[in-house]
Protein backbone atom coordinates (compact mmCIF):
# COMPACT_ATOMS: atom_id res chain seq x y z
CA UNK A 1 0.00 0.00 0.00
CA UNK A 2 2.86 2.34 0.75
CA UNK A 3 4.24 1.76 -2.74
CA UNK A 4 0.86 2.58 -4.31
CA UNK A 5 0.63 5.79 -2.28
CA UNK A 6 3.88 6.94 -3.88
CA UNK A 7 3.59 5.32 -7.32
CA UNK A 8 0.03 6.26 -8.32
CA UNK A 9 0.31 10.04 -7.83
CA UNK A 10 3.63 10.09 -9.68
CA UNK A 11 2.23 8.20 -12.68
CA UNK A 12 -1.01 10.21 -12.76
CA UNK A 13 0.95 13.44 -12.51
CA UNK A 14 3.34 12.38 -15.27
CA UNK A 15 0.42 11.41 -17.52
CA UNK A 16 -1.33 14.69 -16.85
CA UNK A 17 1.85 16.69 -17.50
CA UNK A 18 2.53 14.91 -20.79
CA UNK A 19 -1.10 15.30 -21.88
CA UNK A 20 -1.13 18.97 -20.95
CA UNK A 21 2.19 19.71 -22.65
CA UNK A 22 1.45 17.78 -25.83
CA UNK A 23 -2.28 18.47 -26.05
CA UNK A 24 -2.17 20.08 -29.51
CA UNK A 25 -0.22 17.16 -30.93
CA UNK A 26 -2.30 14.48 -29.24
CA UNK A 27 -5.69 15.54 -30.66
CA UNK A 28 -5.00 14.28 -34.23
CA UNK A 29 -3.29 11.21 -32.81
CA UNK A 30 -6.30 10.49 -30.61
CA UNK A 31 -8.58 10.53 -33.68
CA UNK A 32 -6.29 8.13 -35.56
CA UNK A 33 -5.95 5.78 -32.58
CA UNK A 34 -9.70 5.80 -32.09
CA UNK A 35 -10.19 4.58 -35.65
CA UNK A 36 -7.51 1.93 -35.21
CA UNK A 37 -9.18 0.77 -31.98
CA UNK A 38 -12.44 0.14 -33.82
CA UNK A 39 -10.70 -1.83 -36.55
CA UNK A 40 -8.72 -3.86 -34.01
CA UNK A 41 -11.91 -4.58 -32.05
CA UNK A 42 -13.63 -5.95 -35.18
CA UNK A 43 -10.58 -8.04 -36.03
CA UNK A 44 -10.50 -9.55 -32.55
CA UNK A 45 -14.26 -10.15 -32.64
CA UNK A 46 -14.00 -11.84 -36.05
CA UNK A 47 -11.07 -14.01 -34.94
CA UNK A 48 -12.95 -15.10 -31.80
CA UNK A 49 -16.06 -15.93 -33.84
CA UNK A 50 -13.98 -17.90 -36.37
CA UNK A 51 -12.27 -19.82 -33.57
CA UNK A 52 -15.58 -20.70 -31.93
CA UNK A 53 -17.04 -21.79 -35.26
CA UNK A 54 -13.98 -23.91 -36.05
CA UNK A 55 -14.12 -25.60 -32.63
CA UNK A 56 -17.87 -26.27 -32.99
CA UNK A 57 -17.34 -27.85 -36.41
CA UNK A 58 -14.46 -29.93 -35.08
CA UNK A 59 -16.55 -31.10 -32.11
CA UNK A 60 -19.46 -32.02 -34.39
CA UNK A 61 -17.17 -34.06 -36.65
CA UNK A 62 -15.73 -35.81 -33.60
CA UNK A 63 -19.20 -36.93 -32.47
CA UNK A 64 -20.02 -38.44 -35.86
CA UNK A 65 -16.98 -40.75 -35.83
Amino acid sequence: MAGAIVYVPIMVGAGWAIGYGLGDYIKPLRRAVGNIEHVALWIVFGAAAALLLWRAIRAARGRRS
